[in-house]
């Protein structure tokens, strides 16, 4: 479980002085004002070997996966379908195959109306 955050040099956190999150639980909850550095903070958790983060840190090393729900989290994760109102996927292995399966239905009703269209003209000149 991650017990410590430390930024520096990214954002809109100092490349002076490092800004030091502690007194984490399981679960937490960021919150503040446009600029504040919630985005700054789930992107770093997220990926934290990036080189935007290099001056940044995290107690203990991240060594599970960490959620982060945010943005990123419901678009890789949840999947809203157009057929359907109200029905939605979640798991990212989902949301491909959801996508997939939605993709290859609308081909088949576009070759369904071409053989329709087809069948039509060799009916005519019968």
């Amino acid at each position: 479980m991650i017990s410590r955050i430390t930024l520096q040099g990214v954002a809109s956190y100092s490349a002076d002085t490092p800004q030091t999150i502690e007194g984490l639980l399981r679960i937490n909850c960021f919150y503040g004002l446009n600029g504040s550095g919630k985005s700054t903070i789930a992107k770093y958790l997220q990926t934290p070997t990036e080189l935007d983060f290099v001056s940044c840190a995290v107690t203990p090393d991240i060594e599970e996966g960490v959620i982060v729900y945010n943005q990123k989290f419901v678009k890789d994760n949840f999947w809203d379908s157009t057929q359907q109102p109200g029905v939605f996927t979640v798991n990212e292995e989902n949301v491909e195959a959801e996508k997939a399966i939605e993709v290859a239905e609308a081909k088949i009703e576009q070759l369904k109306k071409q053989q329709r269209d087809i069948q039509a003209q060799a009916d005519k000149v019968k």
